[in-house]
């Protein structure tokens, strides 16, 4: 099956549906985290909106990597879904791609931080090692639906587009999540440990995004954008006539 084209009409609607699944997927990511740990350790350990911990005499090691499974599980998802002949599961696996930020997976391996480096430091007895072959997996996971999703991209100046679908939400999220919303927790606000050891301020916000997604999320559908002729091989080697 050939990849289809996606073609992006942008609007404060869409705009918003796709911070929101954005949002919503980073939190998710982090629930995926803390049930896993549950699940491993039988207690809830701690958590504020990007920094968890097992409870306390457990060391298991999958939870920390059952969080980048669910995500890079969703972009390859996505990537799939761009061969799709529907527009809506295009559009959608379109925006899976991008709203699991896979920018900042690998800027995160870059660092030597993140889940994978983190969980493979545990596994191996050389830092440097389990750095670069976090780093390299993370690469090997995220590079491929990357590329299907620019080269699926019916725009032009795409590079511009992708670079800004790429790079966006990252910086979105690391406002809002990163600065905002853990600076309002370090400050006490709604900071007390509710249902499965989650401070009340992120359950209440974790609320507020899935109400959002179910309202705005039919937004991430495209319902006028052209359709396009699917990217194939015979279509790239195809001359063209002069002006």
């Amino acid at each position: 099956m050939p990849l289809q084209r996606v073609y992006p009409v942008i609007t404060w609607r869409y705009a918003i549906a796709l911070l929101t699944l954005t949002l919503f997927l980073h939190e998710v990511h982090e629930l995926v985290h803390i049930f896993s740990g549950r699940v491993a350790c039988g207690c809830f350990g701690w958590r504020d909106f990007n920094v968890w911990g097992l409870c306390e005499g457990c060391s298991a090691i999958w939870p920390t990597l059952a969080g980048p499974a669910f995500t890079f599980a969703l972009i390859w998802l996505g990537a799939w879904w761009l061969f799709s002949d529907a527009q809506w599961q295009r559009d959608l696996g379109f925006a899976l791609v991008f709203a699991n930020m896979p920018l900042a997976r690998i800027l995160t391996s870059l660092s030597g931080g993140g889940d994978e480096v983190f969980a493979l430091r545990k596994l191996m007895s050389s830092g440097a090692a389990a750095e670069w072959t976090g780093l390299t997996a993370v690469l090997l996971l995220s590079v491929p639906p990357l590329v299907l999703a620019y080269r699926a991209l019916a725009r032009r100046h795409r590079w511009a587009w992708f670079l800004g679908f790429l790079v966006l939400p990252v910086a979105l999220d690391l406002v809002i999540v990163l600065m905002g919303m853990n600076g309002l927790l370090e400050a006490g606000v709604l900071s007390e440990p509710g249902i499965w050891g989650t401070p009340v301020l992120v359950s209440l916000y974790t609320l507020v995004l899935l109400v959002l997604l179910a309202l705005l999320g039919r937004h991430l559908v495209m319902p006028h954008a052209p359709e396009v002729p699917a990217v194939t091989a015979a279509a790239r080697r195809q001359p063209r006539s002069p002006s």
